[in-house]
């Protein structure tokens, strides 16, 4: 289920809103470069189906399956802007979203900086979500590729948005959103 602040504030900044956010892409070679956060969902390495990256870093090295005290950094974090405007504070732990007066709060359950995916609890309506990003010409993306859902894992087996072209489709029948650091 789509949230309705969020379709409102993205309605109102452009009539074909994609209902995805984008999240900013990152490179890794070692499939097995995962992390797991918060009370302990864990991320199986899953796939990106074809979606691989050429730019960016993961500044943290390759993972042993790393905790928040110990693995390694999430590949996006930072501040960024999308192109509607909102603002999305991403740490190691939390993806801040703020759209006008709204704001959206997800903690990071686990991300796989290989596959270019995380997994996050919304703390606004207790619910899961699955983000993946990837890079186009040095440009980071993102995609809300599932939300709603009732467990982490429903979240990670969750299949991946389609990179091949974010900036028209792949992203439940919209574009991906691009980030901008701020």
């Amino acid at each position: 289920m789509i949230r309705p602040a969020i379709l409102s504030v993205l309605h109102r900044a452009c009539a074909s809103v994609p209902l995805f956010i984008l999240v900013p892409a990152c490179t890794g070679d070692d499939a097995s470069d995962t992390s797991t956060h918060g009370d302990g969902g864990s991320s199986d390495g899953g796939s990106s189906d074809g979606g691989s990256s050429d730019g960016g870093s993961s500044d943290g090295g390759s993972s042993d399956g790393g905790s928040s005290d110990g693995g390694e950094a999430l590949a996006i974090i930072g501040e960024w802007v999308d192109d509607f405007g909102g603002a999305h504070e991403i740490t190691q732990t939390q993806w801040v979203q703020t759209f006008g007066a709204d704001v959206f709060t997800y903690a990071i359950d686990s991300f796989d900086n290989t596959a270019h995916t995380l997994v996050a609890h919304s703390d606004d309506d207790d619910t899961w979500s699955r983000f993946d990003w990837t890079t186009l010409a040095d440009e980071l993306w993102y995609c809300q590729a599932a939300f709603g859902l009732d467990s982490a894992e429903a979240a990670a087996a969750a299949t991946p948005a389609d990179p091949a072209d974010p900036a028209n489709a792949g992203c439940g029948g919209f574009s991906w959103s691009r980030l901008t650091p701020q």
